[in-house]
């Protein structure tokens, strides 16, 4: 058949590509449903992360001898099955799925995902992992221990950049 296009420039098209139904968007995949075995497993995170409170940090650690960030988040997240690196840039960019959230809007965020923290963009500096009711559980600095802390008490300056979710 011939056609006009919107620049007024004449072609042909076969017939068999031709339809008279309206074209509609493609639909996004909703995310999959939570089970039961998702929510315990995310319990099982949050459990295995609060028996590590009071443990001192410890710059590259992972282990209950001393955490550092990123290293007390692969520790957690490897006791339930799931290989994180030692790094929170890295954890941050290749092992996570990104969950939309604002400093003032936690409702996406579920029990086990992680806090991500960074100065610069898209480089992420340190690591917490998300406990609820807007805390986290986290191995903050030399001279520290794990401990809890509320995300809003934090500097308006060093609020989280990114959540992460391992556990889709």
């Amino acid at each position: 058949s011939k056609i006009r296009m919107s620049n007024d420039k004449e072609g042909y098209i076969l017939n068999t590509l031709i339809s008279s139904s309206k074209i509609e968007k493609p639909v996004e995949p909703e995310p999959e449903p939570e089970t039961d075995s998702k929510t315990a497993l995310r319990k099982q995170v949050v459990e295995k992360a609060k028996s590590a409170l009071g443990v001192r940090y410890v710059f590259g650690g992972a282990s209950m001898s001393g955490f550092d960030g990123s290293g007390l988040t692969m520790w957690v997240y490897n006791s339930v099955g799931y290989k994180l690196p030692h790094g929170s840039n890295s954890q941050g960019h290749n092992y996570v799925r990104n969950v939309s959230f604002s400093p003032n809007d936690y409702s996406n965020v579920k029990i086990g995902d992680l806090v991500f923290f960074g100065k610069t963009a898209g480089r992420y500096s340190h690591v917490g992992i998300y406990i609820g009711d807007g805390k986290m559980i986290h191995a903050p600095q030399p001279g520290k221990s794990v401990e809890i802390q509320v995300i809003s008490s934090r500097s308006s300056s060093n609020q989280p950049t990114k959540i992460g979710r391992v556990i889709n």
